[in-house]
């Protein structure tokens, strides 16, 4: 029975995932993710079991992020590598493009979004929601970052909390207040408590309540936060969920060779080559 409502849930959450238009990831014989063409559909946005995950960031050379201890029954595990090409001009979601995993355990029945790339870039981040209790954790990248995180203060994670929460517009976040700045469970991870106010479509003001992990992870120093949020009057029954899901946070660099990227503009993709075999195959006059 345990292993039908497992199967049951998993199902369940991977027909309702959100998918993305992959083409630049896929595993090789020897665990190596190479470029596919733009023709390839999109691939579905589906977390996985606890060996899943863990095989999966193997195959991304990061074992050390491998989960120490299983999720609890009918969670599931989100592995997903960002970066893989450059930032889209379009979209306020910018990851930095820089190879990079991350991981983090979702409650079930939640819906996991992960970034989209086509001839502009990549678009989008990785977020997890339960959209009909308004419940949501989303990954936002400062890559204008210039500072050190072993040196933020609760000033300097106010101002950054600021910009996570105001990608859909300043004019919506209001009297945001971080409570308490913390070292995360993984050394180099910090843990930010928040609350704040959000305007509603229909004009009124909605209290929310958040916890949110910071790092600092790759070449590029950019700040990765992965943060959470929901009504403040939710907090007591979803708030434990909330904060496993994002304390399991973990962002790692992929080493190099094992992700390759042939990212290539429209410009770029249609050479003149390609015209020429199409003139010549009679598909262009």
């Amino acid at each position: 029975m345990r292993r039908a409502l497992s199967k049951a849930a998993s199902d369940q959450e991977n027909a309702a995932s959100v998918g993305r238009a992959g083409l630049l990831r896929s595993f090789g014989a020897a665990g190596v993710a190479t470029a596919l063409p733009l023709s390839v559909p999109p691939e579905a946005a589906s977390a996985k079991s606890f060996s899943e995950a863990n095989e999966a960031l193997t195959k991304y050379g990061l074992p050390q992020l491998q989960l120490k201890q299983e999720p609890p029954f009918a969670w599931r595990v989100t592995v997903e590598a960002i970066g893989l090409a450059p930032d889209s001009y379009y979209g306020r979601s910018k990851l930095g493009g820089e190879p990079l995993v991350v991981t983090f355990n979702t409650p079930p029945g939640w819906v996991t979004t992960k970034p989209t790339i086509d001839y502009n870039g990549a678009g989008g981040t990785v977020s997890a929601n339960d959209y009909g209790k308004g419940d949501s954790a989303t990954l936002w990248v400062d890559t204008n970052f210039k500072g050190d995180i072993t040196t933020m203060g609760t000033k300097e994670f106010q101002d950054e909390m600021k910009k996570a929460l105001s990608q859909k517009g300043k004019n919506f976040i209001e009297d945001l207040k971080v409570k308490k700045v913390y070292d995360g469970a993984a050394a180099g991870y910090k843990n930010v408590e928040y609350t704040y106010d959000i305007e509603s479509a229909a004009g009124f003001t909605i209290a929310r309540t958040g916890l949110a992990v910071a790092a600092q992870v790759g070449d590029e120093k950019n700040l990765q936060i992965f943060w959470s949020a929901a009504v403040t009057g939710r907090w007591s029954k979803i708030g434990e969920d909330m904060t496993r899901m994002v304390t399991s946070f973990r962002i790692g660099k992929v080493p190099k060779g094992i992700v390759q990227t042939e990212f290539k503009n429209m410009d770029e993709s249609i050479s003149k080559e390609d015209i020429k075999r199409r003139q010549e195959g009679g598909f262009l006059s």
